[in-house]
């Protein structure tokens, strides 16, 4: 999957969220004064330990997933004004690929609300916050109220009553939900996927489901598994996979993964959180779905065209290799820096997220992947920048 560039408009925006989600944390732990856009060095250093648990219970050991972490002050502080804000650049990214500004957003297991939070600030008119912590929902509450947004609210347990709204919305979306329902299962895919095929029916036409998780190994592996069950049940995938109609190649090798990368682009307070804590990562990683009802039309994209769903690598033989995923599958793209011409050099510049198209490429032996010649051309269809 693509590693993106978050728009700098989406970081300014972020950035106006922030003295709102300081106002709220400062208000839960009884203590209203303080600069409206920093933390002082005290609040810095109580949040970057809350940052610190979170992260392990979360992603690393994740005993926390399912718990009730918000109603602990420092770790309400570690999400508001760290998760929260990570939350709301990966799903601003992931609205900017819809083909249409839906007016209408449900955001089902919404938490404080930042999924929401990004559909206003994408142009929604509308968004409806469910989730089964009535803490979370007054949060969110808060913070749409303080932003003067067009809200509702509504008490969802997805496991205990499922059933949605009845209204009907031009997208349905879960940010970080489906990971945390019937982790232990066995069957927890086939439970997830339940869980999802009916909110098709409640979309407007022409409208979405946005799914985004986690990048971790299992996470992103469970939700492949669920757009595998989802593609097979006639929903047509949209973004970001070329293989739209064709279960995904990736799952074919136990523990391999695919997952979307975007730029850290952050306000100052978060940044100032990350050199705290001494992050190495330079890109916030997610893996994350766009579905359309079966009223769509299914794409033909041509067997050439290729995203590249990997970073370079250099082979033993000096050859400058990188994983292409088509509506062929996965493959192996390599090219000897010596053998470039004006017709495929721009094959030495690809990086993860590319599409790209790639003619008169020589198969290799066992149909691994292709190696590209002299008369071997490569266009750029599209760049992520």
């Amino acid at each position: 999957m693509p590693i993106m560039n978050a728009p700098q408009n989406a970081s300014n925006d972020l950035s106006r969220w922030i003295p709102l989600l300081l106002q709220i944390w400062r208000k839960a732990r009884h203590n209203k004064s303080g600069p409206r856009e920093q933390l002082t060095a005290s609040e810095a250093s109580e949040v970057s330990q809350g940052v610190q648990y979170l992260s392990q219970g979360l992603t690393r050991d994740r005993a926390l997933i399912g718990e009730r972490y918000l109603s602990d002050t420092v770790l309400l502080g570690a999400y508001l004004l760290y998760f929260w804000p990570l939350s709301y650049l990966q799903a601003r990214e992931i609205f900017r690929h819809l083909p249409s500004t839906p007016r209408s957003v449900l955001d089902l297991g919404s938490g404080p609300g930042p999924l929401g939070a990004a559909a206003f600030d994408e142009g929604a008119k509308t968004v409806t916050f469910t989730d089964r912590s009535l803490p979370a929902l007054k949060l969110a509450m808060e913070l749409a109220k303080a932003a003067g947004k067009n809200a509702e609210f509504q008490n969802w347990d997805p496991i205990k009553h499922p059933l949605l709204p009845r209204a009907k919305y031009d997208c349905i979306a879960a940010e970080h939900l489906l990971n945390e329902l019937w982790d232990d299962f066995s069957n927890r895919v086939e439970k997830r996927t339940e869980l999802v095929l009916p909110w098709f029916e409640r979309l407007k036409s022409g409208g979405h489901v946005v799914l985004i998780e986690p990048a971790l190994t299992t996470t992103s592996r469970d939700l492949m598994g669920v757009r595998d069950h989802l593609v097979q049940q006639g929903y047509r995938l949209i973004y970001p996979c070329l293989c739209t109609q064709t279960p995904c190649p990736a799952l074919a090798k136990p523990e391999e993964t695919c997952h979307l990368e975007q730029t850290w682009n952050l306000p100052p307070l978060i940044r100032d959180l990350v050199r705290r804590l001494d992050f190495k990562k330079k890109t916030l990683k997610m893996t994350a779905f766009v579905f359309s009802g079966t009223d769509s039309t299914p794409l033909t994209l041509p067997a050439e065209l290729f995203r590249i769903v990997s970073d370079p690598l250099l082979s033993k033989n000096k050859r400058i290799r990188l994983i292409g995923c088509s509506q062929s599958g996965r493959l192996s793209l390599a090219l000897k820096p010596e053998l470039a011409t004006p017709e495929n050099r721009i094959f030495l510049t690809l990086k993860r997220g590319d599409v790209v198209r790639i003619l008169h490429a020589s198969p290799r032996e066992g149909g691994s992947g292709l190696d590209l010649l002299p008369g071997s051309v490569v266009e750029l269809i599209s760049r992520i920048d």
